[in-house]
């Protein structure tokens, strides 16, 4: 008979939170308890008075609706879950977008 043990590394988490009143993101890492950890960079630059963030189902893309200026703020999320704004950081919506959805094909 032969033995065989899994052993399954817990996968990092990230907490990501939009601030209307800085056009900023808060980046944070989350702790086994659930505690957040604010990141190296605590921030990043979103546009105008970001309402909401949303990241795609493969942990890779991260956009923010900003409803001050109309836009979507997109972002890589790199390997420790910071985020970097994409050569385009942001493209224009329709007037004061609130939030946005990835749909998953």
């Amino acid at each position: 008979m032969t033995n065989v043990a899994v052993s399954c590394a817990a996968r990092p988490e990230y907490a990501y939170v939009a601030n209307g009143g800085s056009n900023t993101v808060s980046q944070y890492t989350i702790g086994a308890g659930g505690a957040l950890t604010p990141m190296a960079t605590p921030t990043v630059p979103a546009g105008g008075n970001p309402t909401s963030v949303t990241v795609d189902p493969t942990g890779k893309y991260a956009y923010v609706a900003n409803s001050g200026d109309g836009t979507v703020s997109q972002y890589t999320i790199g390997a420790g879950g910071a985020l970097t704004p994409m050569f385009t950081p942001t493209v224009g919506t329709g007037s004061g977008p609130i939030s946005v959805t990835v749909a998953q094909p």
